[in-house]
């Protein structure tokens, strides 16, 4: 494993978090509601990515192949998802924002956007790296 293999672990590692981070968040004068990437649109977007966060990162211990494909194919998928939940976010941010009523996206939706990036940058480099290898 180089150092695609711990740029990838770490992304795996931090998309794993970010499931558990507070995804999408609604404010009025009362208070706010906060809900994390397993509960906001039924689960599916915190299931996601810990179902790509241990496969990859066990494709990464195990098979550098394997990680490479997992790395770029799970990085589109997790900054789509990410785009997704982004664009519900702010259609309900849109019909609901005045002085008194709020939402927006949260910390662990950002966070899932960036190991996201973290993890198809390091498929990327590892295929630029096995290509090199090959010329």
């Amino acid at each position: 494993m180089g150092r695609e293999g711990l740029l990838a672990l770490i992304g795996f590692g931090l998309m794993a978090l970010s499931a558990f981070l507070p995804w999408a968040v609604a404010g009025s004068a009362l208070g706010e509601i906060r809900m994390t990437g397993l509960q906001v649109a039924k689960g599916e977007p915190g299931a996601v990515l810990l179902v790509v966060a241990v496969l990859g990162g066990f494709a990464t211990l195990f098979s550098e192949k394997l990680s490479c494909v997992i790395c770029i194919l799970g990085g589109f998928g997790i900054l789509l998802e990410v785009k997704s939940v982004m664009d519900n976010v702010a259609k309900i941010a849109a019909s609901v924002t005045s002085a008194y009523v709020w939402a927006g996206l949260d910390s662990g939706g950002y966070l899932a956007l960036v190991s996201g990036f973290i993890v198809l940058a390091a498929g990327i480099l590892h295929l630029l790296r096995e290509m090199n290898k090959t010329q």
